[in-house]
This record gives structure tokens, sequence and C-alpha cells, in this order.
């Protein structure tokens, strides 16, 4: 199941999200699925979470283990093109 930073990203929760990326010694944990709190960040446009976990050094690239999908490719399918665009300037493969 998803960990408390994965759920604070989707819900966009910032303060919550700060703490944690502070007492969490791998923010890159991953659920039963793959799926990292960046990508939960980038499938909801939790923005200000999202720009956190990158601030952190979030793996961009990491893919989750059911589609295969990054971060990136879920906010392009969710259609958070907001989300997407920091993605991308934040240099986040497109072909992974």
């Amino acid at each position: 199941g998803s960990n408390v930073l994965m759920l604070a990203a989707k819900w966009d929760k910032f303060d919550c999200v700060h703490y944690l990326i502070e007492h969490i010694s791998d923010i890159n944990l991953k659920d039963s699925e793959g799926k990292t709190a960046l990508i939960y960040a980038a499938m909801h446009n939790s923005v200000e979470c999202l720009n956190l976990l990158i601030d952190a050094k979030a793996d961009l690239n990491i893919a989750d283990s059911i589609k295969g999908f990054t971060a990136l490719l879920y906010a392009l399918q969710h259609r958070e093109f907001e989300t997407a665009n920091i993605l991308l300037h934040h240099n986040a493969e497109i072909n992974v």
C-alpha cells in the first residue's frame, strides 16, 4: 500500500510533505504498484508538493511496475499539463 508521504503528496498537503521529506530516509519509496510520492503528486496535479519533492531530489524517472509509467507519463495521461511542464523543465526523461 501507500505510505504517508504518498498520501500527503496525492492530496497536496504541503506542510505534511515538507515535514516528511525532512524525516524520511528514502523519498523514492515505492508502493505495491511501484508508484512513488512524485508519481502521486503528478497524477493529482499537486503542484506545490511536486516542487517540494523535486527540490528534495526525488527521482523524476522512476517507472511504476504496472504500466511502466513515470511521473511525466502519468501527468500526461491525467491531462495535468502544468505538472508535465514542471517535470519537463526539470529534465524528466521523455523516453525512459
